[in-house]
């Protein structure tokens, strides 16, 4: 007599189940596979696209410069043609190269992705005073802007046909900006009188604010005008008034041992000077 362990009897529905898993799970793993395959292939195309020639830069164009030439400003950028590729181009990096140039204020940097061109946008500094300074025992002139900062080294020969005004002020290094009291206050005093007396802006030789509330200025022509800085917009409009009776008049002509005094609000008084200087 035989006897039969039980079989295990297993549904038709369960078995159907397993099989649809194990059908589902390679499907799974082949659609995983699939999708890497596709990544790579487009990551690996996708490179090849960025680094070939069809990204290359083919146009550089500047604008707004006048001091310095478009090759200057170019290769202070570094960027270079039919080398660089455009969707690599930093704006911010190649501004920040050009504005080292000390004459420039501002660049402005555009890429433009399907033309494969760089824009650039440039903002000077205008040269507005001299100051005389002594460099490695040498008496030279610092050219500075109307912000003060510092934009080259000239000697007297070469300003021999300037009209730059000359501010007194003490010496800095070229690039850096003068934020001294007397330096900025004859920056200010220079633009007042620019805008609001420029008939008189041609007539002007020198400033010296070495004292606020005695700022000489020195004009073509005319005696000493004293100013002060706590009255700046009214003595400068005196100033403009008395230049113009004057210019009506005549008699603009210098005086020696005379100045004139705009440094009060009601009155504008035309002094001798003692022996003394004062």
């Amino acid at each position: 007599m035989r006897i039969y362990a039980p079989q295990l009897y297993v549904p038709p529905l369960a078995t159907e189940s397993l099989d649809t898993r194990t059908y589902e799970k390679t499907n799974i793993s082949q659609l995983i596979w699939l999708a890497l395959v596709i990544i790579i292939a487009f990551s690996h195309v996708n490179s090849i696209i960025l680094n070939s020639s069809i990204l290359q830069l083919e146009e550089i164009s500047v604008q707004g410069n006048e001091l310095y030439t478009q090759d200057k400003i170019v290769n202070s950028s570094g960027l270079q043609i039919n080398r660089d590729l455009i969707h690599q181009v930093s704006e911010e990096e190649i501004a920040a190269r050009i504005e080292k140039l000390n004459y420039i204020k501002e660049a402005v940097v555009s890429k433009h992705y399907l033309l494969k061109t760089v824009s650039i946008n440039i903002t000077e500094r205008k040269k507005t005073a001299k100051i005389p300074c002594i460099i490695e025992k040498k008496p030279l002139f610092m050219i500075v802007d109307r912000s003060g900062y510092v934009l080259e080294y000239l000697n007297l020969p070469d300003l021999s046909h300037s009209s730059l005004v000359k501010i007194i002020g003490k010496s800095a290094e070229l690039g850096s900006q003068l934020v001294s009291e007397q330096v900025q206050t004859g920056l200010k005093v220079l633009d007042l009188i620019q805008k609001r007396a420029e008939e008189i802006f041609s007539e002007l030789d020198s400033i010296d604010a070495s004292e606020t509330d005695r700022i000489r200025v020195r004009l073509r022509n005319m005696p000493l005008i004293l100013l002060s800085s706590d009255q700046l917009v009214i003595g400068v409009n005196r100033l403009k008034l008395f230049f113009q009776h004057l210019k009506q008049a005549k008699q603009a002509k210098k005086r020696m041992g005379v100045y004139l005094d705009f440094r009060f609000e009601d009155a504008v008084y035309l002094m001798e000077k003692k022996q003394d200087g004062n």
